[in-house]
């Protein structure tokens, strides 16, 4: 009795190991996603010309932890041109997109009053792209050394980070002038490279303004030059801590 029961055991197991192997082998057909999608119809005309400037998410959106997927790209793309086709449906006429706000030419920006333009998030990639590129012009013209950009800790990325943060589900730094301001006076004030902070935190604080569409006053006149931004990157280095809020009014104040 006690052989045949680890007999039927021995065939039992075996008949579940072959059932599992050949339910391993099934081929399983994934379906395609189809993005396709009609706008309702046109309503009457807005009369009002809308410029659309590089719409897109932000990378912090959720769906970028399937960014491998076969499916993404054509996902973004038909959000994009869906939300043209919605703004034509509703009657507004529309210009572009454009890569940024720069490449639009006056009779582009005249003729739209008004542009919906995504916030640009600054990523840590960004600044490292820019930063090397930056050190191989100054190292041409001999204007900086190897130590240049070299990270002296690792407060750099968290100052990067600390833009975005977020204090009972609410932003920290609101608008855009607040997070220009913290990242010019951070980088210049908590010496994250060994060498070459100030020029750093200028070209980062200039790119995130004109990445934000923010560098430029109406008349599109640069609210702050070359010179203005070095003696105001200066001033930072040269200021007391304790001024620190004073200082990130006084920036705030440019560029508002």
């Amino acid at each position: 009795m006690k052989k045949m029961n680890w007999r039927l055991l021995f065939l039992i197991v075996s008949l579940q190991l072959l059932i599992g192997c050949v339910a391993g082998t099934t081929n399983i057909v994934k379906p395609t996603p189809n993005f396709s999608w009609e706008p309702p119809n046109k309503e009457s005309s807005q009369n009002l010309n809308l410029a659309l400037i590089d719409p897109s998410f932000a990378k912090e959106s959720r769906f970028v932890f399937y960014k491998k997927s076969p499916y993404l790209k054509t996902f973004l793309d038909s959000v994009h041109t869906d939300l043209q086709r919605t703004l034509l449906a509703k009657g507004f006429t529309v210009t572009g997109p454009y890569e940024n706000f720069e490449v639009m030419t006056f009779p582009n920006k005249k003729d739209a009053p008004l542009a919906l333009i995504p916030e640009f998030v600054l990523e840590i990639d960004d600044c490292e792209r820019i930063m090397v590129n930056l050190k191989q012009e100054l190292i041409a013209k001999k204007e900086a050394g190897e130590l240049f950009g070299k990270e002296n800790s690792g407060r750099f990325e968290g100052i990067i980070k600390g833009l975005y943060q977020t204090f009972g589900g609410k932003e920290v730094y609101k608008s855009i002038e607040e997070k220009a301001a913290h990242l010019l006076y951070l980088i210049i004030k908590d010496h994250p490279f060994l060498d070459g902070n100030k020029r750093i935190a200028s070209i980062l604080f200039v790119y995130f303004l004109e990445r934000n569409n923010y560098s430029h006053k109406k008349n599109w006149e640069r609210k702050i030059n070359d010179n203005a931004l070095t003696a105001l990157a200066l001033l930072i280095a040269i200021s007391d801590p304790k001024e620190k809020e004073t200082m990130i009014n006084i920036i705030t104040n440019l560029i508002g």
